[in-house]
């Protein structure tokens, strides 16, 4: 099995959602059999700004093919006003791809 860390930073909380279309039991890791997955976050974050909610909530998805057995990886997500962007990296710290386009909205 290989682990993947959901990693949040200041002002922003990202949890883990569905991995291949399930739910997932805790928010702040995947546990991955090697090969293929598909991986969906939620990133909620202030955007700034001074008019009312600014509170932006995002569904993240990353798609990786080669999740090594007895490797950890982790996701991590930068969120800056309206731009959103993440990616998974390896034990190495080597960003190893970055997610698909980024839907946010209330529903997510």
């Amino acid at each position: 099995m290989a682990w993947i860390d959901v990693l949040t930073q200041p002002g922003q909380q990202l949890s883990a959602q569905r991995m291949d279309g399930h739910k997932v039991d805790d928010a702040r890791y995947f546990q991955v059999s090697p090969g293929p997955h598909k991986l969906q976050v939620r990133l909620s974050y202030d955007r700034g700004g001074s008019r009312g909610d600014n509170q932006r909530n995002c569904l993240v998805e990353i798609r990786y093919a080669d999740f090594s057995a007895g490797q950890k990886y982790s996701i991590r997500a930068l969120a800056k006003g309206w731009t959103v962007r993440a990616w998974l990296y390896n034990s190495d710290g080597q960003r190893v791809i970055e997610s698909q386009p980024v839907r946010c909205g209330a529903q997510y």
